[in-house]
């Protein structure tokens, strides 16, 4: 089983995995609505499990606009990741 991912969209609408000393900073908000580098490492990462689909944890600033995290929904539903739950 390939352990859960966490995602955390920061107030400023930057989207980081694994945030804390391993911190792998993804899009800015300037990357606009596709996040094409958040794209691209949930590919890798789904190629690297096979059949295995990664589970993911996402947390969302409170004051994170809501067309981001649907920009982050939308990314996660076309890398065919459905496994998500909300952390707070």
């Amino acid at each position: 089983m390939v352990p859960a991912m966490l995602i955390e969209v920061r107030r400023g609408g930057e989207v980081v995995v694994n945030p804390g000393d391993a911190a792998e900073v993804y899009d800015e908000v300037a990357a606009g609505h596709e996040l094409p580098n958040l794209r691209e490492r949930l590919r890798s990462m789904a190629g690297f499990a096979g059949a295995d689909i990664p589970r993911v944890l996402l947390r969302v600033h409170d004051e994170v606009l809501q067309q981001r995290y649907i920009d982050v929904l939308n990314c996660l539903a076309g890398a065919g990741i459905r496994d998500v739950a909300i952390q707070d």
